[in-house]
């Protein structure tokens, strides 16, 4: 059996890395229907919101949801708790990312993230999830213009949901770096300010070993 020259071997390493950085960088604006149907949801937030839940769901009154704009989205991976106990050093982070079938829409108000829109695409064409969650719309809007090269750009949200943990993503020079999106005690992370996913799926390998299946 001939050995591979080293310039087969490099091109199959790019063949086989494409996907993976493929999934690190989605365009938005090759899929007009995600923003559409982000945008004709907003009717229903509007009929949805009230005097009474609209601090709630992220506005001082129901007259702010007409004037809500869409911020660029944030596509969401999911990090499943079993794949994470078993993760070593030397291993793909990339790999332990599974999902990308839900985004998150911030939605600003005058320029301030308030609220948001999330969409669903597991049962075929994207679809509307759900509406609020202002904390985490400021949180994950906050991290993403950090760690994205201009702010508001398109980006990825990490989501470590046994452990109730989400970082912001990006990739630089083909390693993926990963950003928390809040100050957590259980991490050695400023929010905001990325590290190597590699280092960070380490540190949580402990946690995840030793997670009980109870709420955080």
């Amino acid at each position: 059996m001939r050995t591979p020259t080293p310039l087969l071997l490099a091109t199959l390493l790019a063949f086989l890395a494409l996907p993976l950085r493929a999934q690190m960088a989605p365009s938005y604006g090759e899929d007009p229907q995600l923003r559409r149907v982000a945008t004709d949801s907003l009717p229903a937030l509007r009929q949805l919101v009230t005097s009474a839940n609209a601090q709630a769901m992220g506005f001082r009154s129901p007259d702010e949801v007409g004037k809500a704009a869409l911020l660029p989205p944030i596509q969401i991976y999911l990090v499943r708790l079993d794949q994470l106990r078993q993760y070593q050093a030397g291993q793909e982070p990339a790999a332990l990312l599974s999902g990308g079938d839900r985004v998150f829409f911030p939605l600003a108000v005058d320029g301030e993230v308030r609220s948001s829109v999330e969409l669903d695409k597991s049962r075929g064409g994207w679809r509307t999830a759900g509406f609020g969650n202002p904390t985490l719309a400021k949180a994950l809007a906050s991290a993403r213009d950090r760690i994205a090269p201009a702010p508001g750009s398109p980006a990825f949200a990490v989501h470590v949901a046994a452990l109730n943990m989400y970082f912001v993503g990006k990739r630089d020079g083909g390693q993926l770096l990963l950003a928390a999106v809040i100050d957590d005690p259980r991490l050695k992370m400023t929010p905001g300010v990325p590290r190597p996913a590699a280092e960070v799926f380490s540190d949580l390998v402990p946690l995840a070993k030793q997670y009980n299946g109870l709420p955080w």
